[in-house]
C-alpha cells in the first residue's frame, strides 16, 4: 500500500494547535538552519531564535530539539535556552527537569573509529571528520562527488568495532556505537511530562528523522518533511527557510500575547 502524497506545509491549518495539546520537536541542520559547507557555519537567525523560546513557554517546556549534533553543539549554536535536546540521535537526552541521559558507550571503541579513518580523511582535503563522545561523523559537503569513498570508508570501519552501527544522513556519513535513534528519543520525551497526552509535532528533512516520523505517527501526531531528502511525512516545506517561517507564525499564534488578544475579543 502506497504512502498517502505529502500535503504542502502550507495546507496545515495551525489554529487547530493549542498551547495545551502540543508537543513540538525540531530537527537542527537542514530544518532550522541551510546545510552549509562545514558544520561550524551554520547560522541560527535572531527571529529563530527568539521564536523556539517563545513556543517553549507557550507550550508549557514542550519542546525539543533532536539532532545527530551532540547537545553542547547544539546549544553552542542555539544558546542555553532550550531545556530538552536530545543529541547524536538521541543517545544523549536531557528531560525538562534538566536530567541528562545519555547511553554510555565505549569511549576507546570512538578513538578505534577515529583512528581508523582519520588517515583516509587527510588524504583527501575538504572531508572532515568530527569526532562526538559517542560516534565519528565523515562529512563531505564540499565534496558530494565523494560519497560513494565516504560510505566504503565506513562500511569498512564499522566492521572492525563491535556495535557499531552506520547513519547515513544529508552529505554526512555517521558511524555510532549504538543502535538508538531519533524515533527513540522523541518516544522517551513523549513518556514523560510534559509531552505526554500531547499531541506530537515533528519536523526533520533528512533520512536519519524517519525514525522520527514513524514516532509520531504511531501516537496519532503529525511529521514535516523540509526540503526533497526525507520520505514518509504528513507535510512538506520546500527549504529551511519555508519552514522557519511557518515556525515563526505558530510561534506568533501560540504566544501569550495573541492569547490575551483572542480572550479580548471574546469578550466577559
Amino acid at each position: 500500500m502506497l504512502d498517502p502524497p505529502i500535503q504542502s506545509l502550507a495546507k496545515f491549518n495551525i489554529r487547530q494547535l493549542t498551547r495545551s495539546n502540543t508537543a513540538l520537536f525540531l530537527d537542527l541542520d537542514g530544518t532550522l538552519a541551510e546545510i552549509v559547507d562545514h558544520p561550524d557555519a551554520i547560522l541560527i537567525p535572531p527571529p529563530v531564535v527568539h521564536a523556539l523560546a517563545v513556543l517553549q513557554r507557550a507550550l508549557d517546556g514542550a519542546l525539543a530539539i533532536v539532532s545527530g549534533r551532540d547537545l553542547q553543539d547544539v546549544e553552542r549554536h542555539l544558546g542555553n535556552g532550550i531545556v530538552c535536546i536530545a543529541g547524536i540521535h538521541g543517545l544523549q537526552r536531557r528531560d525538562a527537569s534538566g536530567i541528562r541521559h545519555d547511553i554510555k558507550v565505549d569511549e576507546s571503541a570512538v578513538a578505534a573509529l577515529a583512528a581508523l579513518i582519520s588517515d583516509a580523511v587527510a588524504s583527501r582535503p575538504g572531508l572532515y571528520l568530527e569526532t562526538k563522545p559517542a560516534s565519528v561523523a565523515l562529512h563531505y559537503r564540499r565534496h558530494p562527488e565523494l560519497k560513494d569513498f565516504c560510505s566504503t570508508l565506513a562500511q569498512m570501519v564499522a566492521g572492525k568495532v563491535d556495535g557499531a552501527h552506520i547513519v547515513h544522513g544529508k552529505m554526512v556519513v555517521e558511524i555510532k556505537l549504538n543502535a538508538v535513534h531519533k524515533g527513540d528519543a522523541v518516544r522517551a520525551f513523549m513518556d514523560e511530562p510534559p509531552f505526554r497526552d500531547r499531541v506530537p509535532i515533528y519536523a526533520g528533512d533528512d533520512i536519519t528523522d524517519q525514525d522520527a516520523f514513524e514516532a509520531v505517527r504511531l501516537t496519532a501526531g503529525v511529521s514535516i518533511a523540509v526540503g526533497d531528502d526525507a520520505s514518509g511525512a504528513d507535510y512538506r516545506a520546500a527549504d529551511p527557510k519555508s519552514f522557519v517561517s511557518w515556525l515563526i507564525n505558530l510561534s506568533q499564534e501560540l504566544s501569550e500575547d495573541k492569547r490575551k488578544s483572542h480572550e479580548e475579543l471574546a469578550g466577559p
